[in-house]
């Protein structure tokens, strides 16, 4: 009279239980800690490049550097420069903010000033055609 089919009570079936969701648990904790500490890297190094990043115009030529880990010096000559495209996305638009990419005739040496005021990206745009149309 006293017999259950099932009883979550019982010593066999608990412990199954627990056995059931055992592989689920342990791979879910595992994606959530990888997950953490791989947003938590990247903001962290993401931060850091930027306080690596540096631009310098010169009378005929522009300078980026970038790279914390890996460093890169770009120099363009001015004469080089095939146009200049001022981008403003949502983000930069809310901060009033822009980036000015410089196009050449080779798709490895186009550079891209970010994090400009967009003022300042438009006015150094203007100086960089008339550059441009002096060396002409």
């Amino acid at each position: 009279m006293g017999d259950f089919l099932y009883s979550p009570f019982d010593r066999g079936d608990s412990l199954n239980l627990f056995h059931t969701w055992l592989p689920i648990i342990i791979p879910g904790v595992y994606v959530c800690i990888n997950l953490y500490c791989n947003s938590l890297i990247n903001f962290l190094a993401g931060e850091k490049d930027f306080q690596f990043k540096a631009y310098g115009i010169r009378e005929r030529d522009v300078m980026s550097q970038s790279g914390w880990l890996f460093q890169k010096l770009e120099v363009i000559p001015i004469s080089k420069i095939q146009y200049c495209v001022v981008k403003k996305g949502p983000l930069e638009q809310k901060f009033k903010l822009a980036s000015l990419r410089l196009f050449t005739a080779g798709q490895q040496s186009d550079i891209t000033l970010s994090g400009l005021k967009a003022e300042e990206a438009e006015r150094l745009k203007k100086w960089i055609i008339s550059k441009q149309g002096e060396d002409a």
